[in-house]
């Protein structure tokens, strides 16, 4: 085989093709073939070291900015989380109240955190870094340090408001005075803050 003028020198390789023919017959023809060298600086391909560097950077400021998010989110699912707690503790006191055809209260400690309920021996606390603050009737609050919300046998209560607040973000659970009904409202549903 003539050699190519157009083929760079390296390496050279002997292949057998192996051509269709008849059962008679066997094709088995030598050629040769030179490799092209991928050692020159111009055809190598890859990933240099700088632009792997670049990505891994890139992708731990994005995993960064993801894990930040993330934290709003917990935080958001934290306070919602207690604030649902809450409600359903007070549903389950008006609940004990009217079953039983007797007075029923939820106590909270403001300055512990926690609260108490009918049918729960151990007081409940909220998560750490909430604040609470409680808008009660005068005759449920004994102290500074605490409040209460009184449930009676027809489902009326002595009424009042809970706050439920984690940095930036609150909770609002109304407690209605006539029909007892507790309601919760997120920081976005409450036009006055």
């Amino acid at each position: 085989m003539p050699h190519n003028q157009d083929m760079q020198p390296g390496l050279l390789i002997t292949v057998f093709k192996v051509c269709h023919a008849t059962e008679a017959e066997y094709c088995i023809e030598p050629s040769q073939y030179r490799c092209r060298s991928h050692v020159a600086f111009g055809s190598v391909h890859g990933f240099t070291l700088i632009e792997i560097l670049v990505v891994m950077v890139m992708l731990a400021v994005m995993a960064g900015v993801v894990a930040y998010n993330m934290s709003g989110s917990l935080q958001a699912a934290k306070i919602r989380g207690a604030s649902k707690d809450m409600v359903a503790a007070l549903r389950q006191t008006r609940s004990q109240a009217v079953v039983k055809h007797n007075e029923q209260q939820l106590v909270i400690d403001v300055e512990n955190k926690t609260y108490q309920y009918p049918g729960k021996e151990k007081p409940v606390a909220l998560p750490e870094g909430m604040e609470i603050k409680v808008y009660a009737a005068a005759s449920e609050v004994p102290s500074d340090k605490k409040a209460g919300f009184r449930f009676f046998s027809d489902g009326s209560s002595t009424g009042g408001r809970i706050t439920l607040i984690y940095e930036d973000r609150f909770w609002r659970i109304n407690v209605a005075w006539l029909t007892g009904e507790i309601r919760l409202f997120r920081d976005t549903e409450i036009d006055d803050a």
